[in-house]
């Protein structure tokens, strides 16, 4: 099948994201506007102990006004490589680095309208260290052992998509 972008008209410009109307060319012959949320990427972290428990983040959504608990995790800077954001988001949202790491998988969290890609990882061999959290974030680490983790998502605690689709990639891979 083949689809073709025929224009692309940036209709905002923000700090992180970009949205674009595009103009697409359509298999059938017939042109369709299209918008297009184009993002970084993302990075999504497991942080587990030695007992198996998980740390999580606690911290409140505007955009939901509520709280939420959630895997740690952080937009790509520009250029960034997935691992070093990890590495650097692990420290500033949970206070730990972790000496062993494991990649496992990517994530198109919205495709019918947004370019982001969300590689998630597994952190082990956890040891505090910490960096400053970025000053509009305002987080508490929350640990939770594995029965905790389920009682969480079963209770709907935990509704954060990249979060649940997170902690499936983990338990599917069985590590």
């Amino acid at each position: 099948m083949s689809f073709k972008t025929l224009n692309t008209n940036v209709a905002f410009r923000g700090r992180v994201l970009t949205v674009e109307e595009q103009e697409v060319l359509l298999p059938n012959g017939k042109i369709k506007t299209h918008v297009t949320v184009r993002h970084p990427g993302a990075v999504i972290i497991v942080p587990q102990t030695e007992s198996g428990s998980i740390i999580f983040t606690k911290q409140y959504r505007h955009s939901i006004a509520r709280e939420l608990l959630e895997l740690p995790a952080g937009t790509l800077e520009q250029g960034e490589l997935p691992e070093h954001c990890a590495k650097r988001e692990i420290q500033e949202e949970v206070n730990f680095k972790a000496a062993s790491w494991t990649e496992l998988g990517i994530l198109h969290p919205a495709p019918g309208f947004c370019d982001e890609v969300q590689h998630c990882f597994l952190a082990r061999e956890l040891t505090p260290s910490s960096l400053p959290q970025d000053e509009d974030e305002f987080i508490t680490p929350q640990e939770l052992s594995p029965r905790e983790v389920d009682d969480a998502i079963c209770s709907g605690l935990i509704t954060d998509a990249k979060t649940l689709a997170c902690l499936t990639l983990l338990s599917a891979r069985k590590l």
